[in-house]
């Protein structure tokens, strides 16, 4: 079992950056996931799984690892703004990332072209001995 590291939220300011505590990693535990809701929305959010800090090539820690992360759906809200006044998808769907086709009507996270989901967060982080 890992820590839980806990960020207050930054919602609507210029910079969206949030600074989280340190999170101590060792030999047995040199993986990390994340997971933050995007907010508001209806049900959406973005994260990572199981990433490893380690470069099994060389045997040592990255200095500095970055991670573009995409947009989710939990599938138990309808909507497709960045609204909270959504009705509850009835019968639950499954969890889902988006893409291309499955992008709400309106066209929210892609890219110019409209064939591509952008990433809706980078995250950062950083070795410290």
């Amino acid at each position: 079992v890992g820590c839980v590291v806990i960020g207050s939220g930054m919602f609507n300011s210029d910079t969206q950056l949030q600074v989280f505590a340190d999170v101590l990693m060792g030999p047995a535990s040199h993986y990390m996931s994340t997971i933050t809701m995007i907010a508001p929305s209806p049900d959406w959010f973005t994260g990572c799984y199981d990433v490893d800090f380690v470069n099994k090539a060389k045997g040592t820690w990255y200095k500095r690892v970055k991670i573009s992360t995409y947009p989710w759906d939990a599938g138990t809200e309808n909507g497709d703004t960045y609204s909270t006044e959504n009705e509850s998808t009835e019968p639950k769907e499954s969890i889902s990332r988006f893409g291309p086709s499955t992008v709400p009507s309106n066209g929210v996270f892609l890219n110019e072209d409209g064939d591509g989901v952008l990433p809706v967060a980078l995250w950062t982080c950083e070795l410290r001995v």
